[in-house]
């Protein structure tokens, strides 16, 4: 049924054209604003994450090179890397192994309270220090919860003092950075199944590397944001697209009324009904169009008024009036030879003239001489009514000629001669 109406309406052929090209620039328009708002968003979280990376390496930095200064620590106990198995205490006999260290203890009592203020941040799910190889002496306080002995809660709940060699934590452990590079981002799927960021600045305690300040950005509220905003965006994308097919509908139905007048008009005109001009001030093409039918219409107007005065007159003429092809055949007869012979129109048209006339000798040779010579002047002749009575005739004929001056055919008149051939005889 919509590809009927297609076929027949050009607005509806016209709006169907227009209306994928529509949603297909909305689709690209949507795209392109979501992609552009992940990456701004992106790009702030990166910001954040950089921001508080740099920060805490930087604290982290000040506080080590202060436990050596102020003689807490010795340089080789805070570069101790003789990592102590737990095997009494709460934290023993763990699934995954827990170690103690020179400093662990002390920094449960002093960093932890610096590392949770990062989690301030809803968004920032952990904010630790790890040594080159990847130990945690002091996670925060979320996940340093007292063991449960549910081995799925205590991975997650208690996670202090564990060394991560995975290649994320082994690769943010190990990074030293430039002035290039100041941290590191990675981007993976956390043991938890939480999307995360990891981005790690270095920290440097007297010129040496002793491991990095790690920051794990959540990307749940980012990607949950990014929904939103795809169905915002979808949504509003179909309420406009709807908007604008019902105005894209209306306009171009109005566009085309104009169109609709003049296929009217241009039927009644083939069918003989002369129409009022159509009213258009429009100066674009189809106000071009109108105004060029209106002249057409006119100039028919006047041409059927000229042929209409010019068939009374040949039908107003007493001799017998006949138009024929060049093979004879009947085309055109006025009214005189239609009242001699008692006759339709109907009937005669596209007959043979040689079914009407004939010579002296009664053969028809009259229209070998016609066709050899192009003329007749006052030819003896005879023609026959429907009762077969035969009426003496004097025919003239002369040609007719196309635009090539080839002959298209032969007008010929004829008048009646009863009374001279009664005389002759």
């Amino acid at each position: 049924m919509i590809f009927s109406l297609a076929r027949r309406h050009l607005s509806v052929k016209i709006s169907f054209l227009l209306i994928p090209l529509l949603l297909l620039g909305l689709g690209a328009f949507a795209w392109f604003l979501v992609a552009s708002r992940a990456q701004v968003v992106e790009r702030e979280n990166l910001r954040k994450a950089k921001t508080a990376a740099i920060v805490g390496a930087e604290g982290m930095r000040h506080f080590l090179e202060g436990l050596i200064s102020s003689g807490v620590f010795s340089e080789e106990e805070l570069f101790d890397r003789s990592y102590r198995k737990i095997t009494t205490g709460d934290l023993a006999g763990t699934k995954i192994p827990k170690y103690h260290t020179s400093y662990d203890r002390y920094f449960d009592r002093t960093i932890r309270d610096f590392e949770d203020a990062f989690l301030t941040d809803e968004s920032i799910v952990f904010a630790v220090l790890v040594d080159v190889n990847g130990y945690l002496p002091t996670h925060n306080s979320r996940y340093a919860q007292p063991l449960t002995g549910n081995e799925d809660k205590d991975r997650v709940g208690n996670r202090t003092k564990r060394i991560f060699n995975d290649p994320v934590g082994l690769k943010a452990a190990r990074f030293i950075g430039s002035p290039e590079q100041p941290v590191l981002r990675q981007v993976y799927h956390r043991d938890t199944g939480v999307s995360m960021w990891d981005v790690t600045a270095p920290v440097i305690v007297q010129g040496k590397h002793w491991g990095g300040f790690r920051i794990g950005l959540s990307m749940a509220r980012t990607e949950a944001e990014i929904i939103r905003l795809k169905h915002t965006i979808l949504y509003a994308s179909v309420v406009f697209a709807l908007l604008m097919i019902i105005v894209m509908v209306v306009v171009v139905h109005r566009a085309t009324i104009p169109l609709k007048h003049l296929t009217l008009a241009a039927r009644a005109l083939a069918n003989g009904r002369q129409q009022e001009p159509i009213e258009l001030s429009s100066q674009d093409e189809i106000g071009e169009l109108v105004n060029s039918f209106n002249q057409l219409q006119l100039s028919l107007e006047r041409t059927t008024v000229s042929r209409d005065f010019f068939d009374r007159i040949v039908n107003s003429i007493h001799d017998l009036l006949l138009v024929i092809s060049p093979d004879g055949e009947l085309i055109r007869l006025n009214q005189a030879v239609l009242n001699i012979l008692d006759r339709e129109e109907k009937d005669l048209l596209q007959r043979s003239i040689r079914e009407l006339f004939r010579d002296k000798a009664g053969g028809q040779s009259w229209f070998g001489r016609l066709q050899a010579s192009g003329r007749l002047e006052a030819e003896d002749i005879f023609m026959r009514d429907k009762d077969g009575n035969e009426l003496a005739m004097s025919l003239s004929a002369s040609p007719l000629y196309d635009e090539q001056s080839r002959i298209d055919g032969y007008i010929i008149i004829c008048q009646d001669n009863s009374r001279r051939v009664r005389a002759e005889r």
